[in-house]
C-alpha cells in the first residue's frame, strides 16, 4: 500500500512538473509571440515615421520653393499686353530710398516710351507707409498714402516691378512680377 501511495505521489509530482513545464513553455511561447509582435509594431512605427519624413522632405522642397521663374520674355510680354502697369519701390531709410529712386525713375521713364504714362502706377513703400499718385503717372498728380498691404491689393492683378533694396543683387522673374534687389 505504501508503495501505491508512493507511486500515486510520483505520478501526482511528474504531472505536476510536466504542467509546470508545459506552462513554462507556454509562457516562453507567448513572450516569443509578444516579441515578434512588438517587433512588428516597431517596424510598422519606423515605416510610417520614414514615410512620413520623406512626405515632409517632398513637400518642403517641391511644393514650397519660392516663386516659379520664368524666362524674361514670359513678363515682357504680359507687361506689353496690360492696360495698366506698376513699379514699386521699397526702401528701409532715407538713403536706401534716395539710391532706389534714381534706378525707378530710369524704369518709369522706358516704361513711359512704350507706353501712357498714366497706365503706369507707381508706388513707394517702407515698413510702414506706401505712397502713390492717384491714377497713375502723367497727369496732375493727387497724392494718396495706404498701408503697404493696401498697396499691394492694388497691384495684384496687373504686371509689377518691384524695386528692393539690398546689399547683393538678384532678380527673380514670374510671369506677372520682376523683384529687383540690389543697390
Amino acid at each position: 500500500m505504501a508503495e501505491k501511495t508512493t507511486k500515486k505521489t510520483d505520478k501526482k509530482a511528474s504531472a505536476s512538473e510536466s504542467k509546470k513545464s508545459e506552462s513554462k513553455a507556454s509562457d516562453v511561447k507567448e513572450r516569443k509571440q509578444a516579441d515578434k509582435e512588438g517587433l512588428s509594431t516597431t517596424k510598422i512605427v519606423l515605416i510610417a515615421v520614414v514615410v512620413i519624413g520623406l512626405i515632409l522632405l517632398l513637400f518642403f522642397f517641391v511644393v514650397l520653393p519660392g516663386p516659379v521663374t520664368v524666362p524674361f520674355s514670359t513678363f515682357k510680354t504680359n507687361l506689353d499686353a496690360a492696360s495698366r502697369v506698376a513699379v514699386i519701390l521699397t526702401y528701409g531709410n532715407q538713403t536706401q530710398f534716395v539710391e532706389e529712386s534714381q534706378c525707378a525713375a530710369q524704369i518709369v521713364q522706358v516704361m513711359a516710351h512704350l507706353r501712357n504714362a498714366t497706365t503706369i502706377d507707381f508706388y513707394i513703400m517702407n515698413n510702414t507707409l506706401c505712397t502713390y499718385p492717384v491714377g497713375g503717372l502723367g497727369h496732375t498728380v493727387t497724392i494718396a498714402n495706404a498701408t503697404p498691404t493696401a498697396c499691394l491689393g492694388m497691384v495684384d492683378s496687373e504686371p509689377s516691378v518691384f524695386l528692393n533694396y539690398s546689399a547683393s543683387n538678384s532678380s527673380i522673374i514670374t510671369a506677372y512680377r520682376l523683384y529687383v534687389k540690389g543697390n
